[in-house]
């Protein structure tokens, strides 16, 4: 087995732990708590609950792989609010 096949195996396998990590309600949670529930919720009747307001990063975040045996991975976050997007993906970035 050459370098090549070994080494992009383990581009892959470092891609896909930085994929969990992107998508976990961990790090959700961190960036809500960050911008905070109030901003994420601006809807919301009561004050902000951090789990909606992580389920909200969640849900407009996307992280996917640029290429197989690539270490690129893309992210993106889409909101209504382009400074509330902008916002959340440096959050995101910083963690």
């Amino acid at each position: 087995e050459s370098q090549v096949e070994a080494s992009g195996r383990g581009a892959d396998q470092v891609v896909a732990t930085e994929l969990e990590i992107l998508r976990s309600g961990d790090l959700a949670k961190e960036v809500a708590e960050a911008i905070g529930p109030d901003r994420l919720l601006p809807a919301a009747q009561e004050a902000g609950n951090l789990d909606e307001a992580a389920a909200v990063v969640q849900g407009g975040l996307l992280a996917a792989p640029a290429s197989r045996g690539s270490n690129v991975v893309y992210v993106t976050y889409q909101n209504e609010d382009p400074q509330l997007a902008v916002d959340v993906l440096r959050e995101v970035v910083k963690r």
